[in-house]
């Protein structure tokens, strides 16, 4: 599990299929949660990364670790070094296709991201590593799931080779740009009419997460005693 923060997805393996884990994350704050504290989990520091032993594994989870990397070539070069032949390396990132849609209110690039990725480029940087594409879904985020198989590359054939699309990346970026200040001016008319029934009523308001941020700042969103916040998923991520 590269970069396993709080081990939450390796804790479910241990217990859910009673695997070992190896688990790599330099942060020390991540490293003191309790997931971590199973006799299956072994936490690794993130020079594990440089590790010239033989050791070799039946899966590698990446989830939202690429984007962060400097080199995520570099990073992919190495899950597949390590993962066994037939076994799995699951790949998680973030999709810039997913500005396409007209309905973005909160930031897509809210995060210190280096890097997003296109699905194509992303499945044909990996078949170069004898990396081949089993199971794709593209969202928000690109999940892809690969199975080493030796010399992969060598009898690959890309029957769609990749355009350039740095150019129509760029004018993604644009029209989300615009797509995003439209839709902010506009929060207002939607938010006035929410604080109307706001102040006659009492509301539950189920999701507290950027959407409603969004409400609050762009949109002057009037919180009183009138709204009860329910959310069960940001004490997963906050303290």
């Amino acid at each position: 599990d590269i970069c396993s923060a709080k081990g939450h997805f390796a804790r479910y393996i241990v217990d859910k299929y009673d695997k070992k884990v190896d688990c790599i994350d330099n942060d020390t704050y991540m490293k003191t949660h309790l997931n971590y504290n199973h006799q299956n989990i072994t936490q690794l520091g993130f020079k594990y990364i440089h590790d010239t032993t033989e050791k070799l594994y039946d899966l590698i989870y990446s989830c939202h670790i690429l984007e962060h990397d400097d080199n995520p070539v570099r990073m992919l070069q190495y899950m597949a070094k390590k993962v066994k032949n037939n076994g799995y390396v699951f790949i998680d990132v973030p999709n810039i296709e997913a500005i396409r849609h007209k309905y973005h209110y909160d930031e897509y690039f809210y995060d210190k991201h280096l890097f997003y990725f296109n699905p194509e480029l992303l499945i044909d940087e990996c078949s170069k590593y004898d990396l081949r594409l089993v199971y794709q879904k593209n969202e928000a985020s690109i999940n892809l799931l690969f199975q080493k198989c030796d010399k992969y590359h060598d009898v690959h054939v890309n029957v769609s080779p990749h355009k350039n699309l740095y150019e129509s990346n760029i004018k993604l970026i644009q029209d989300y740009a615009k797509t995003i200040s439209t839709n902010r001016k506009n929060i207002k008319h939607v938010v006035s009419k929410i604080n109307t029934i706001i102040n006659k009523n009492k509301v539950y308001i189920l999701g507290c997460g950027r959407l409603f941020d969004c409400f609050i700042q762009y949109g002057n969103f009037e919180i009183n005693d009138n709204i009860i916040l329910i959310d069960d998923m940001l004490h997963v991520s906050t303290d």
